[in-house]
């Protein structure tokens, strides 16, 4: 069984280096210290992709899946940055890279169990009790005593939900969803741009693919969705910038084609660079990091902010309360009145012949 590596980059290292001088970066905790770091180690959390499911296919895959990625995409944005011409399967790799990047950090893994928690806690208080006990046994694998499920039944209905943990299955799954060929599409039928600001301007951060129109609160950073943003924005190096700006309602068919081909380049001045900083640390969730050259504007953009360290989802997650109730219905409907010894075989059954127990996600380990 191949082994899978324990330190896991939430930034890639290649992207670090476009920052970075000898393999050097400064990083700037939000609203603390400033320190150097290498880019081999800096934004690397161990063990992050088989945290949940440790040693398992779905960990080797996901890992597996970002490697093959992030090779692809450091070639295309390496061209890109010569000023060589790409095609579009290279600029569909610079997309699936942004799409990835938008969604694999610990930010995502917090508002997706924070999605997932409240969608189930939802679905909990629109069921009756014994039906979903009855759910959670099927969905977990195992039956539960009396005293065990009394715990459970006011963790599914409190406040922010039971607290389960996302499988690594699940996380990659919603990955590999989230920058499928229809997400891709979204952002090569986009204006592309590269500002070209000619000297280095420009700093990123933990959370470098930035929406346009976004509002940052204590707890979280609100956008308009990745569909609805006016720019998306993405600092390449210290100084080019990709923009892949929302197209007119109205254009015809040969304009899109177009666009899907083209790459437009502009001269970028110092206003824009400092707009794009301002947008990449109010985008970020506890760090920003530049060359070590930058560490008065490090400073000055950093220690004004605090880090989010509570995340509250603002997304309406009423539609996946729909799914899960029906998925709900569906197993009850087929189950409900079974005697527990006859329910307690068929779970038993399922795991002999290697059925998948963790239905969506996992329970926490332990809980408060």
């Amino acid at each position: 069984m191949t082994k899978l590596a324990k330190r896991h980059h939430l930034i890639p290292k290649f992207y670090l280096e476009a920052f970075a001088s000898k393999g050097k970066i400064l990083v700037q905790e939000l609203g603390g210290v400033l320190y150097t770091s290498s880019t081999r180690k800096a934004f690397v959390v161990n063990d992050f992709y088989n945290t949940s499911d440790s040693g398992s296919n779905p960990s080797l895959e996901f890992e597996n899946h970002l490697g093959k990625l992030e090779a692809n995409a450091a070639t295309a944005l390496r061209r890109l940055r010569n000023r060589e011409v790409l095609d579009i399967e290279e600029k569909a790799t610079i997309a699936e890279f942004l799409l990835a990047q938008w969604v694999r950090g610990e930010d995502f893994r917090d508002h997706s169990k924070s999605f997932n928690n409240l969608a189930i806690r939802d679905m909990a208080r629109e069921s009756s009790e014994s039906d979903l006990r009855l759910f959670h046994e099927l969905s977990f694998g195992r039956l539960v005593t009396d005293d065990e499920w009394s715990s459970l039944w006011a963790r599914y209905t409190s406040e922010f939900g039971p607290g389960f943990e996302n499988t690594v299955a699940n996380s990659f799954s919603q990955l590999k969803g989230l920058t499928s060929e229809a997400k891709k599409t979204l952002l090569l039928m986009r204006t592309w741009k590269v500002l070209d600001f000619s000297v280095p301007l420009l700093l990123s951060g933990d959370r470098p693919v930035v929406l346009s129109g976004l509002t940052r609160t204590p707890e979280s950073v609100l956008g308009p969705g990745l569909a609805k943003a006016e720019q998306i924005v993405f600092p390449m190096s210290r100084s080019m910038a990709l923009v892949l700006e929302l197209g007119s309602p109205g254009q015809r068919p040969d304009e899109i084609k177009n666009e899907l081909q083209s790459i437009h380049w502009v001269k970028a001045d110092q206003s824009q660079g400092d707009a794009i900083n301002q947008l990449i640390a109010l985008n970020s969730m506890e760090k920003l990091f530049g060359h070590p050259d930058d560490k008065e504007q490090l400073k000055r953009l950093g220690t004004s902010l605090d880090p989010i360290s509570n995340w509250v989802v603002a997304s309406d997650w009423s539609r996946a309360t729909d799914r899960l109730t029906e998925i709900k219905d569906v197993a009850v409907e087929v189950f409900k009145g079974m005697p527990r010894n006859e329910l307690a075989q068929i779970i038993s059954d399922s795991r002999d012949g290697g059925g998948n127990t963790d239905f969506f996600l996992r329970e926490a380990t332990s809980c408060d």
